[in-house]
């Protein structure tokens, strides 16, 4: 026996706290000594039931939170959300060897790193690990289990006499020593502001201020967490990041966003990428949104008085009760409203004038795909739905209903991918096309060494592939002035204050473009302050550009081709369209 356990067996004899009736019926061969120690043993078993990481039961977001496969995770949300907790059990989870997760984090020797706003909050985050409370818990008398306390559960009311706070998220049992007062480095011991904790799995958790000049060179982690944002938070993920390297490690941040922080933001922008989920796991990012509506632990009418306090105040409100961001002013668009903008796709018309608009480049090239559609006429006014209503309604407005982004790519590779595109739309003709005006009408080297223009090398293969607008005339230039361009694309996104409605809609399938609508940002001076546009997350955005800036309209359409098996003489159109081709030259 331990030295520990013998202190104990000298105590419970001295106190007289175990009955002759222990020591009456004891199995054959038994000590009284081996008696007390099974008793202890059993006791110990018992305490481990109530330990918090046993009894912790997962929201749904915080289930996502801990099973993401994900690198980099963000966990944003209201205030009382469960955010905190979510964050200090994986920190715990991962300390102790007990994530459910197998083969995440090593079992013995973890090293974390864990960031608070100031040293004052290094205090707080090491009471959420190590001291009792982060939720309630109780004995049921009659289900004999511990519960995890949900206030607005009548049968817990019932029992509200037996709540009791919540063992430490690490138990004292996992200290390196057992105690607190040898197993902690503090920084100060009075506030309880911990430098480092060894565990007895050999494991370390080191604390850091955000405020603090030196950051945390030289060491090597499993995990680092962010709670809150911090003032120099680029610096912090920089190092942070190469921190992590050795050991193929994890970064999590865990805040409400109650100071736009960018940084923040740009992780929540990076896990809505299109493209996220095609990268290997240490390459994506995850972000994570927890509400206090959906915390069943929490008393109702308490989040209920706290929402009503904030009713004059909406900005708080969109943060601490709707765990949005506030108002970005580095996004480009910020205006830009999804649930209007967006619509769900219809079949385009004959009668719908279409167009082309390219943002050529080796390294990424972007084209969209754009209809002005034609007033609707009384017999198709009755079949179609309210939004294509809305779109043919509004004069002048914008169509996106399709897109490409090519990376690496050619002129004859676009053009294909243009065709292959079209023709999975309905039938249709197409005016005119547009490229940017500035590249475009760089010289390169075209076929057998001449020179040529960017645009007319790309002009040459879309003909070839039989993407013949009415105009043919060649490419239509779009603005190379970007100002005007972004000031004219948000008069079409903005909605009118006469009908509500904008001038642009967009198909719910261009996710890339409505990705870059969101993530396209201004670039920052040493200051902070916005100073002119960033060269990421743009390409389809300049395509629009491009379109907004040309005023499109409605073109009356050709007469339709004939189908196969009808007399004609259009042999040439009848040609085309078994070929696929968009348009039909008279």
């Amino acid at each position: 026996m331990t030295k520990n356990r013998l202190s104990l067996l000298d105590m419970l004899k001295k106190l007289e706290q175990l009955s002759a009736d222990l020591f009456s019926s004891l199995p054959p061969g038994w000590s009284e000594e081996e008696a007390v120690e099974f008793t202890l043993l059993y006791l110990e078993l018992l305490e481990r039931d109530k330990e918090t990481i046993h009894l912790y039961e997962m929201l749904p977001v915080a289930k996502e939170y801990h099973f993401s496969e994900a690198h980099e995770r963000g966990l944003s949300g209201s205030n009382r959300a469960g955010k905190s907790s979510a964050a200090a059990m994986e920190d715990g989870m991962a300390a102790t060897g007990q994530h459910p997760a197998k083969g995440r984090y090593p079992t013995e020797g973890f090293q974390g790193a864990l960031v608070g706003l100031s040293q004052a909050h290094l205090s707080l985050l090491y009471r959420h690990l190590f001291e009792k409370g982060l939720f309630k818990i109780f004995f049921h008398p009659t289900q004999y289990e511990w519960k995890v306390v949900v206030e607005d559960d009548p049968e817990h009311q019932k029992f509200k006499h037996l709540w009791e706070p919540s063992q430490p998220v690490i138990p004292r049992r996992f200290l390196a020593t057992g105690d607190p007062e040898s197993s902690v480095s503090w920084e100060n011991k009075k506030e309880k502001i911990p430098n480092s904790v060894m565990l007895i799995n050999d494991s370390i958790l080191r604390f850091y201020s955000g405020l603090a000049v030196a950051m945390p060179q030289g060491h090597r982690f499993h995990r680092v967490r962010i709670d809150e944002e911090l003032i120099d938070a680029y610096n912090w993920l920089t190092e942070l990041r190469a921190r992590l390297i050795d050991f193929d490690g994890y970064l999590d941040w865990s805040a409400t966003p109650q100071r736009a922080t960018e940084e923040f933001r740009l992780m929540e922008i990076r896990a809505k990428d299109p493209d996220n989920d095609k990268k290997p796991p240490s390459q994506q990012t995850a972000f994570f949104k927890m509400l206090s509506r959906d915390n069943k632990y929490i008393s109702k009418s308490g989040r209920d008085a706290f929402e009503d306090k904030l009713v004059d105040n909406p900005e708080e409100l969109k943060v601490r009760v709707h765990g949005e961001f506030p108002y970005d002013t580095m996004l480009v668009y910020p205006d830009f409203k999804e649930n209007i903008n967006v619509i769900e796709p219809y079949q385009l018309l004959w009668e719908d004038t279409r167009y082309i608009v390219i943002d050529p480049g080796s390294e990424e090239a972007g084209v969209l795909f754009v209809a002005v559609c034609a007033p609707a006429t009384e017999a198709l006014s009755a079949k179609i739905g309210d939004k294509e209503a809305d779109v043919r309604g509004k004069e002048g407005a914008i169509l996106v209903y399709d897109e490409l982004l090519l990376r690496n790519t050619n002129a004859q590779i676009l053009a294909q991918e243009v065709k292959f595109k079209l023709n999975s739309h309905t039938p249709g003709f197409l005016q005119d096309m547009t490229i940017d005006e500035r590249a475009g009408r760089q010289t390169g080297i075209g076929q057998r060494g001449m020179q040529k223009t960017v645009g007319a090398v790309f002009w040459d293969e879309l003909i070839k592939m039989s993407v013949l607008p009415a105009d043919d005339r060649g490419f239509r230039y779009g603005t190379s002035d970007k100002d005007m361009g972004v000031n004219k694309v948000k008069m079409y996104h903005c909605h009118d204050l006469k009908d509500g409605l904008p001038k642009l809609f967009i198909f719910s399938t261009c996710k890339r473009l409505i990705y870059e609508f969101k993530a396209w940002r201004k670039k920052r001076t040493r200051q902070g302050n916005p100073s002119g546009y960033d060269e990421k997350n743009c390409t389809l955005l300049d395509c629009l550009r491009y379109a907004c800036t040309r005023d499109l309209e409605w073109v009356t359409a050709p007469s339709r081709p004939p189908q196969a098996g009808t007399a004609t003489n259009l042999k040439a159109n009848m040609r085309a369209w078994q070929t696929g081709s968009v348009f039909f030259r008279k």
